[in-house]
């Protein structure tokens, strides 16, 4: 079918090294995010035409001697901005991204599960999964331009908000051997960069930038997303 398909792996030498084209469908190559997989291999997430009614988020792998595998994620339309793409230990793709708010897909054998984590979210986002393979991401909202950081605790999101006034500035998640959750942010109202982390200390998360605190608000949404 056209819109899942192997794309022929042509190599081309230049000073630089080598480059291939991975697919050609609908102009892809929009909000696009790479992970490496343990065997070195290449796994990319990426959108569709900026044209909201005709975008789509895609996904492709590199298979050896099969060269590029790409398939849809999603072809609701209106997709974009923010993707992200983390691996699983064992090599399931999980990837965030912006359709009416933020959504979080993860494959299930051959079908995509996925749900809204946050309507209110608009703008950058950043996944990371932890050793029990659970999402994590940290991501602006429209509201205030909020930076919040929402966890899959096994039975819904708990999301907390950093800060306000972000303005949609870059934001980078990171999570340590512990499971501890570590947010890079800019703050255009602020002028600065920021850095949150919730390891444990006298506040519950604490705000490591100018001296400034976070302000956290938690709320939960439920939906089971598919491991």
């Amino acid at each position: 079918e056209a819109a899942r398909r192997a794309v022929g792996a042509a190599t081309v030498s230049g000073a630089g090294g080598t480059y291939q084209t991975v697919d050609n469908y609908r102009q892809p190559g929009y909000y696009n995010s790479l992970a490496i997989d343990a065997a070195g291999l290449a796994h990319i997430a990426y959108g569709t035409q900026r044209i909201a009614e005709d975008s789509e988020l895609r996904y492709t792998q590199w298979q050896s001697g099969n060269g590029w595998d790409s398939e849809p994620v999603s072809n609701a339309g209106a997709v974009g901005d923010p993707v992200s793409l983390a691996l699983s230990a064992s090599n399931v793709p999980h990837i965030t991204y912006g359709e009416n708010g933020l959504r979080y897909a993860v494959k299930n054998g051959a079908v995509w599960n996925i749900q809204l984590v946050d309507a209110q979210a608009r703008g950058n986002a950043s996944l990371a999964l932890d050793g029990l393979g659970r999402p994590h991401i940290a991501y602006y909202a429209a509201a205030g331009w909020e930076v919040r950081y929402a966890a899959w605790d096994g039975t819904a999101w708990d999301i907390s908000t950093l800060a306000v006034g972000g303005e949609n500035a870059g934001v980078a998640l990171a999570l340590d051997q512990y499971g501890y959750a570590h947010v890079a942010y800019g703050n255009h109202t602020g002028r600065g960069l920021y850095y949150a982390t919730n390891v444990p200390e006298p506040a519950t998360l604490s705000l490591l930038a100018l001296g400034g605190l976070a302000v956290i608000r938690k709320r939960r949404r439920s939906g089971v997303p598919s491991q």
